[in-house]
């Protein structure tokens, strides 16, 4: 398997334990967080990943402008899962076709991600999206089991 194609399964993984997780989840559910402060609801979480996906697979590795609103990520309102599960599915199509587009030298290029931030090599990026978006899994995981030990 190619680093590229490593990177994509990984992607792949994660976001389908993400779909597998929010598929079942009731709008109640979707819309529950574990505390009243500093804690995110599923809707957010799975919406902030969709969209963190974009940035740094589709915008940053792959140079196309999502025009990003990371603040609307975290002011997400539930409505079923089946629109997050598909916002999943479309940020994993476009990641495929854009790393599959990369070649082995793309991944030392340096593109900009942040304004006022030293630029980050692609490989950077990728890795990057990969390590947040598990990190965000189990948060996501976290939040289900409470939710479901919560009667």
């Amino acid at each position: 398997m190619s680093e590229i194609e490593a990177y994509i399964a990984q992607l792949d993984s994660i976001r389908g334990e993400a779909v597998e997780t929010v598929r079942s989840m009731s709008v109640e559910e979707l819309g529950w967080t574990p505390l009243a402060a500093d804690t995110s609801s599923p809707t957010v979480l799975v919406t902030h990943m969709a969209g963190s996906e974009g940035f740094w697979i589709h915008q940053v590795a792959g140079g196309i402008d999502v025009r990003r609103d990371r603040d609307s990520e975290f002011a997400a309102r539930p409505t079923s899962s089946a629109d997050l599960v598909a916002a999943l599915e479309r940020a994993g199509e476009t990641s495929r076709d854009v790393l599959r587009g990369l070649s082995r030298t793309d991944l030392d290029g340096k593109r900009p991600s942040r304004p006022g931030q030293d630029p980050v090599t692609i490989r950077y990026a990728i890795l990057h999206q990969i390590d947040h978006m598990a990190q965000h899994l189990g948060h996501l995981a976290l939040t289900h089991q409470l939710f479901m030990a919560r009667a």
